[in-house]
């Protein structure tokens, strides 16, 4: 500049690299500026002009543009192809900090290629998030790289990247997702429209990429005739969807004033036509829950499911999902394993979640034959919770079983054809295992050789238990006549009510939710009644019956069986479990109490 100056010639540099502060970070930035001589009356040199054009747009559109360019199909293989992209990529680490392809496979998704990511870089969040975008087909903004990552990631700036985009791979012509393209944003630009257009460009080259790997002409003409037939099915399919989503609501309508007078009658204790309210109340839950089923359909073919996820123990999910299925698993008198491995969390919209394992364990129950036995176990898999569900009824043949998870698929019916409900359970178990980015599927050795159910969920730190299902205490001095009783009722309403009664009635009462509850606290309570719900979570009235008996014989603890079933059978049942005394719900404390006395007067 002295020089140039000196000699009286302007001169001039362009496209000088330099960062501004002006969203709030160093921004990356050019410009180009020339300096000019200013003469004085007399032609001698008196200063210098030097005017200054920001030029950060046109340098970027150049460079940007360059690497779409390059961004062209070279070769015939998939090792070729991505080799050619990833070096085009690595070269412009300044817009792009780091580049990830994902693609699918038989199995899941791989990671197919990368630049610019450190070497114990997770690829678990990776993954999850490749999957997440193939069932979308919809591009994600993630604004927590270090998370996604499983650390920090820095490029060629001294900051880190925070932001990335991850985009669907297609050709330009179709619709056909062929894998997916995580792409990191620089820490010293502005994520703006200009950008996110860049990284589409680059998206719909790596999906030509991808595509011209496969690539034989026929191929290309069965994709435009897989999404022409696509289109015409999705066509003919909305005004399905849309008849199924008004047919649930309306029929919501007159079901729920029946609904309300049953309750009236009930609470108004009006013993006339007692039986046949009972029925109507049985047949309008049922119809009930096909309703919220058709209602579900409708939520996942128009995609508008809500969830509402936080973090959640994984045993909370499965014990509740468990007390809703109780009474079909002891109407069918199976037998109830529950094994978990401790401190499983996950992230979970919780009523969603326990509508899945609802939908399983029924239909393990339901295509069971009775007296049979289910089994759920889980524990942690890597970066996955597993949690598998297994029975030994009917089974599923081999053929099925890619179509089990298929809307109004129906092979396990050879129980009963008054079982099958829709057919749609296990559609909406897929649905909602997806949306909460985990997997789901079925296995059966055949026809007669029972069958699993495997679902597979992110893991999560492990979170305290909510304690709202903990054991509950409640103790009164106890007046003569009075004695210790346990509560053992998964039912926390309905088991704290009873409870009170009996204080106020005299008795010490202790509260528990489940079995193991129960036998932890027995040998320091020493209760002399026990009145024990059949239906209980992880382990079943009749074996903690059992297992009370090893250690407390009649003489010492009388044992109280309350159940929604009577028939002789379910009497023996309980009978030959250790129990004292059978009770049919509904039960009043009366009736309670009488007992009690009795096995007391007995003892």
């Amino acid at each position: 500049m002295d020089a140039g100056g000196a000699r009286g010639r302007r001169q001039g540099s362009r496209k000088h690299p330099d960062h501004v502060t002006r969203h709030g970070f160093a921004e990356e930035a050019y410009f180009t500026f020339t300096f000019s001589p200013l003469r004085d009356d007399s032609g001698a040199i008196a200063g210098i002009l030097q005017p200054v054009f920001e030029v950060t747009a046109a340098v970027l559109s150049r460079r940007r543009a360059e690497t779409v360019r390059s961004l062209v199909p070279r070769g015939d293989s998939m090792i070729a192809l991505t080799d050619a992209a990833i070096a085009t990529l690595t070269e412009n680490a300044n817009d792009l900090p780091f580049t990830v392809i994902a693609l699918p496979t038989d199995t899941g998704v791989e990671i197919a290629a990368c630049t610019g990511m450190p070497a114990d870089a997770s690829t678990g969040g990776l993954c999850d998030l490749a999957r997440e975008v193939l069932a979308s087909h919809q591009s994600l903004v993630i604004d927590d790289v270090e998370k996604l990552l499983g650390g920090p990631h820095r490029g060629p700036w001294p900051e880190p990247t925070t932001l990335a985009y991850a985009l669907p791979l297609r050709r330009s012509d179709a619709d056909e997702v062929h894998g997916v393209a995580i792409l990191g944003v620089s820490p010293r630009l502005v994520f703006d429209d200009r950008y996110r257009e860049f990284f589409e460009a680059v998206a719909r080259e790596l999906g030509a990429n991808v595509a011209a790997s496969v690539g034989a002409r026929e191929v290309r003409a069965a994709f435009e005739r897989e999404h022409a037939a696509r289109t015409d099915a999705e066509n003919a399919n909305r005004a399905k969807d849309e008849f199924l989503a008004i047919l649930g609501h309306e029929l919501r309508n007159p079901l729920a004033p029946i609904v309300t007078a049953l309750d009236i009658m009930k609470e108004r204790g009006e013993a006339a036509f007692a039986r046949e309210r009972a029925v109507i109340e049985r047949q309008a839950g049922h119809l009930q829950r096909l309703i919220d089923d058709l209602l579900d359909v409708s939520r996942i073919t128009r995609r508008s499911f809500r969830l509402t996820p936080k973090h959640v123990t994984l045993d909370e999910v499965l014990e509740a999902a468990i007390e809703m299925v109780s009474p079909l698993i002891e109407r069918e008198r199976h037998t109830l394993h529950v094994n978990l491995e401790p401190g499983l969390a996950i992230d979970a919209d919780i009523p969603r979640m326990t509508q899945v394992f609802v939908n399983i364990l029924t239909n393990a129950a339901k295509y069971t034959p009775s007296g049979g036995a289910l089994h759920v176990t889980a524990r942690r898999e890597g970066a996955h919770v597993e949690v598998r569900v297994r029975d030994n009824g009917i089974g599923i043949a081999r053929e099925m079983l890619p179509r089990l998870f298929e809307m109004f698929a129906q092979e396990r019916q050879a129980l009963d054809r008054a079982q099958g409900g829709l057919g749609i359970g296990l559609t909406i178990v897929r649905s909602l295992v997806e949306l909460h980015r985990g997997t789901v599927e079925a296995l059966s050795d055949g026809p007669q050789r029972g069958a699993e159910i495997v679902v597979r969920l992110p893991a999560v730190a492990a979170v305290a238990r909510r304690t709202s299902r903990d054991s509950l205490v409640m103790s009164v001095s106890a007046t003569e006549g009075g004695g210790r009783v346990l509560i053992v009722d998964d039912n926390e309403d309905a088991a704290v009510l009873l409870g009170e009664a009996l204080s106020r009635r005299g008795y010490t009462i202790r509260v528990v939710h489940d079995g193991p509850s129960a036998l932890a606290i027995i040998d320091e309570y020493e209760p002399q009644i026990a009145v024990l719900d059949i239906g209980l979570p992880v382990m079943d009235g009749y074996e903690l019956s059992r297992q009370l008996r090893v250690s407390y014989p009649p003489g010492r603890l009388r044992l109280i069986a309350v159940t929604g079933y009577g028939q002789p059978s379910d009497r023996q049942r309980a009978r030959s479990a250790g129990f004292d005394e059978h009770l049919v719900k509904p039960v009043s404390v009366n009736e309670i109490e009488a007992v009690i006395q009795k096995l007391r007067s007995e003892s």
